[in-house]
């Protein structure tokens, strides 16, 4: 409740501090396939050779906002008029090695274990703009106006606005996108690999020989070690 303020002042803030016209829009377009492994993608070179499939999905919403100045006497704010919000804004990107035919075992269990990355992804997607529609009017209450400062230039309210809001938008989303990645890693590990791996001859045979190489390695470095040992105490 604003107290102690002229009648003229209070006006100005309730009106600087109107809620915005909020739209919320998901984007529910497939995801696609692709013939090259996305840009953007970090993948270490050394393990590259058993990488067979990716996707790569965007979880940062898309936020446009139009902006207006209200002035009363030498006061003046600037608030968000209106904000959109689009969740999916990027379709996913599925990428399956060229080296895979179309049709054979290898292909078929890549691109099932790169499909169920998207059916996370596209749950993630549901559930963030049903959050948004629910919440956000109500946690931007009271965020998206700044009074004027003569010494802040309207580039720079502008801009620390846009952050403020962009952080409030993240910190809603986190918890569901925290738990999307989760999800992800949880199909993204040695044990998941090696059961796919089993399904298809290609990739068993190659996942025995990626372990035998491993496994030698690890007894080298053992050899090494007990090597350096015994030279010490002689």
């Amino acid at each position: 409740m604003l107290t102690g303020l002229p009648a003229q002042a209070e006006s100005l803030i309730a009106r600087c501090n109107e809620a915005p016209a909020l739209t919320i829009t998901r984007m529910d377009e497939p995801a696609k396939l692709v013939r090259r492994m996305p840009r953007g993608v970090e993948v270490d070179k050394a393990f590259m050779f058993r990488v067979w499939g990716f996707t790569k999905m965007i979880y940062a919403p898309d936020i446009e906002l139009e902006w207006q100045r209200l002035s009363q006497g030498d006061k003046s704010c600037l608030r968000v008029k209106e904000a959109r919000v689009t969740m999916g804004v990027e379709r996913p990107l599925v990428w399956v090695k060229s080296k895979l035919q179309k049709g054979s075992c290898e292909y078929d269990v890549t691109l099932q274990h790169e499909s169920q990355h998207v059916v996370y992804y596209n749950t993630y997607i549901a559930d963030a703009t049903a959050l948004l529609e629910k919440n956000l009017a109500r946690t931007l209450r009271g965020e998206t106006y700044s009074m004027r400062q003569h010494d802040v230039t309207d580039k720079m309210q502008l801009a620390a606005l846009e952050a403020d809001i962009q952080n409030i938008l993240l910190d809603m989303l986190k918890p569901l996108e925290t738990a999307t990645i989760k999800k992800n890693r949880m199909i993204d590990n040695p044990a998941t690999y090696a059961k796919e791996a089993r399904v298809c001859p290609r990739f068993a045979k190659e996942e025995a020989a990626i372990v035998a190489e491993l496994q030698a390695a690890a007894e080298a470095a053992l050899a090494r070690e007990a090597a350096k040992e015994e030279a010490h105490t002689h």
